[in-house]
Parts: structure tokens; sequence; C-alpha cells
């Protein structure tokens, strides 16, 4: 509070200051490229938990490698994680409604699972322009109410509008017909088109790298966010079988160059071929992996026994990247960057 002087003399009064404490900058925020089930696709997007991930990018799925690594991040001390979804070839499913068609918000055969019902309980029953749409995520329980929606593209309201900055679920698709769509709420919710919506095949190297039509794809769809420390992408899939389930040399050179330039941490995960110790020997010494030295990634063998929620808690192997992420969050924030986050 400011002095009253009362008599001569000298008199100290401190003022606020408008500076700061530094804070430190988080040095475990780990982006994670792959394949999901939904969510906005070449976008990176800042989850905080498994169950940020769940709502946005869908549940463990078993095409998707990178949803066991999210979860094993988590589950390992993880608390920042930054998600790019790519994918090869995947179309959003679609709902027709009399004079509006919808599609999904996103690309998967999550969409088909989408209904929606409308009705003309409106701020004004005189306006043939305006009605209300509700959507349903029936899988998730998701459920969008819009009021007072308009078919005139002159309104405030207009629903190509509104459904692309407020819904998480659809967007209108094609033009919008002059005439509202027919009020269907005392009849069953019109559901999506079975037919459409897919998930699309197996991810590869083309989709980590972008494209050159578009600069901010893939991997460097992560110039969009403002830190990233560490880098994981898991393989493509799972099935040993299949042809090319890791990423190749070339994706991991040209992740490592982007985190040297972004200073950052690539974790690389041994090939699936590597199920002894002497072949991980044999591929590092012959320096067959390519960026196994470089001065911004690191590479952990072998891969990891995990419990699998969806093949009954059976153990499986999978790609160590996740886990690793968590354990070095978890050391960072517990012990500081200076403490190695080796052992167990």
């Amino acid at each position: 509070m400011p002095i009253v002087p009362s008599y001569p003399g000298v008199y100290i009064e401190e003022l606020p200051s408008g500076v700061r404490t530094i804070a430190g900058v988080s040095t475990s925020v780990t982006a994670f490229i792959g394949r999901t089930q939904r969510g906005p696709s070449d976008s990176a997007t800042l989850i905080h938990s498994y169950a940020d991930y769940e709502r946005v990018f869908g549940k463990l799925w078993s095409a998707s490698s990178v949803s066991y690594a999210v979860q094993q991040y988590f589950l390992n001390g993880g608390v920042d994680a930054v998600i790019v979804r790519v994918h090869n070839g995947a179309t959003p499913a679609t709902l027709a409604l009399s004079n509006l068609m919808l599609e999904a918000a996103n690309p998967g055969t999550w969409g088909r699972k989408l209904q929606a019902t409308v009705d003309y309980k409106t701020r004004d029953s005189s306006d043939d322009k305006i009605f209300n749409l509700t959507v349903e995520d029936t899988d998730t329980g998701a459920r969008e109410v819009f009021i007072n929606l308009s078919v005139d593209t002159a309104s405030p309201r207009f629903v190509t509008n509104v459904l692309r900055e407020e819904s998480a679920l659809v967007r209108v698709t094609g033009l919008v017909a002059s005439v509202r769509p027919d009020d269907v709420s005392p009849t069953p919710p019109v559901k999506a088109d079975q037919t459409t919506g897919g998930d699309g095949s197996v991810i590869g190297d083309a989709e980590i790298k972008g494209g050159a039509s578009d600069p901010k794809k893939g991997l460097y769809a992560l110039d969009r966010t403002d830190i990233f420390n560490l880098l994981c992408i898991p393989p493509y899939h799972y099935d040993a079988s299949a042809a090319s389930p890791d990423p190749t040399s070339s994706v991991w050179d040209e992740a490592s160059a982007y985190c040297k330039k972004r200073r950052a941490m690539l974790i690389i995960d041994p090939p699936i071929s590597w199920d002894t110790k002497e072949k991980a020997l044999t591929g590092v010494d012959a320096s067959t992996f390519g960026v196994t030295r470089h001065e911004n990634a690191m590479l952990y063998f072998p891969r990891i026994r995990v419990r699998d929620a969806l093949q009954e808690n059976r153990l499986a192997t999978f790609a160590p990247c996740g886990a690793v992420a968590g354990v070095i969050a978890r050391t960072d924030g517990q012990r500081g960057i200076w403490k190695a986050p080796a052992g167990i």
C-alpha cells in the first residue's frame, strides 16, 4: 500500500515488478506419426492423456501400431504428446438427409456409426429455412446438437459454416439446397451409408515423408507445432509375415535430419528381423541401418513384450519407442534431464 509521509526523512516503497520467474521449457514432449482409426489427417494435435487420444483418434486398434505406442507412452510416465495421423486412401462415410448431404469429419469406417435427426422446433416457426440438427456417434456416445441452422448462405447460422467450425463429427459435402431438410424427428434417425467410409490400406514411407504437392504433410506437419523433444515413428504394422513392416533407412535419415533441425531426438525401433542379439550387432556393425550413429537419433534393442488388451491380455511383441519415450519423460520430470533414463 502507498506510504503516507508524516515527517521529513527517506521513505522506501517497493513496487511490484512485471518480471516473472522464467519457467522451464518441457523437455519430453513426444511426437508420434502413424495410422489411426480417426482424427484430423496430416495435422499436429497436442494431447495430454490416453483418454485424449481415444477421444480424438479412436481406440486401441490392431492395425495401428501408433495406438499401442501412445498407450505405452502414457503408461510409462508420458505427459504430453503430439499426434500426426497419416493414412493411405482412407475415405469418409456419408450421411444423406433430404436436401442435405453430410460426411464424417475425417476418414475412416468409424463414420458408419453416425446418425442424424432433423426437427423444426426453432426460434421462428414461420421461417422455412431454419432447422435443428442432432448428430450422434453410436460407437462412442458423442452427441452434438445444432439449433437454428439455416440453408440461407447469407445467414450467420449457415449450416456449412457452422458444422465446419463447431462439429467434431460431420461436415457438409457438396452444395446446400435452398430448401431445408425434412423434419424426421418422429421417425428413427437417418443412419450413415454403410457402403461408404474406409480405413484405406497399410501406410508406407510415402505417407510418413509427405508429398511434394503439400510440404506440410506427414513428418512436416510437425512444422505447425511449437515444440517437440522426442519423435517416434512406430512400425507400419505388426504382421511379421507382411512386406516392409518397418520404416526404411530413407525415412530414418530424413526424420533424423528433421530432428536435428528442430533440436529433437529420434527414437528408432529395431527392425523386426533383429530377433537375436547377434543379428542386431551385425546389423549395426555393417551399417545396414544407416542412422544408428546419427547425433540426433537413438536406437533401443530389443523389442518389448507387453500384454495386448485386444488379444485377451496375452503377451505380444511391440516396438519399444513408446515405452522408452514414456520412461524418458518420467525421468525428466522426477529426476531431471541430467539423469540418463537407463535401467530395466
